[in-house]
């Protein structure tokens, strides 16, 4: 009876570890508080702090920061150094519309790693409402 057990556990441990292993990628992002207009409020300099280790052969798949306001609004790409180690990285923000104002804004920001060997992701994302200030 023993050996059945041991026997089914090793087998049904067989059929999920595969299925759930994820490398060893890990990955978390914070929104800083506060951003910077730039360009005449053509852009906001949005502060992210990352944190990121990636597995053999894992990669990014998408990196993206976005700020909105309700009459702005505007994404750029995030690719963070993924040493284990926290990056403080200000990336700038253009708006795709009219110009963002000083005043409060919502922020966000998101990462998505692929292992391609087992289809297998790890994200991070952070949003928040900002304040965006003039220089």
């Amino acid at each position: 009876m023993r050996l059945s057990f041991f026997v089914v556990l090793v087998g049904l441990l067989a059929l999920v570890l595969p299925c759930t292993a994820t490398g060893q990628s890990t990955a978390t992002v914070i929104v800083k508080p506060k951003a910077l207009l730039v360009a005449g409020g053509g852009a906001a300099l949005t502060t992210v702090s990352v944190r990121c280790t990636l597995g053999p052969g894992d990669q990014l798949l998408e990196g993206l920061v976005s700020v909105s306001q309700e009459q702005a609004f505007g994404s750029s790409s995030l690719n963070p150094t993924c040493d284990g180690k926290r990056h403080r990285i200000d990336v700038q923000v253009p708006t795709m519309g009219r110009l963002f104002q000083p005043g409060a804004a919502a922020a966000s920001a998101f990462l998505l790693f692929l292992d391609p060997e087992s289809g297998t992701t790890v994200s991070a994302q952070d949003s928040r409402t900002i304040k965006l200030h003039g220089s």
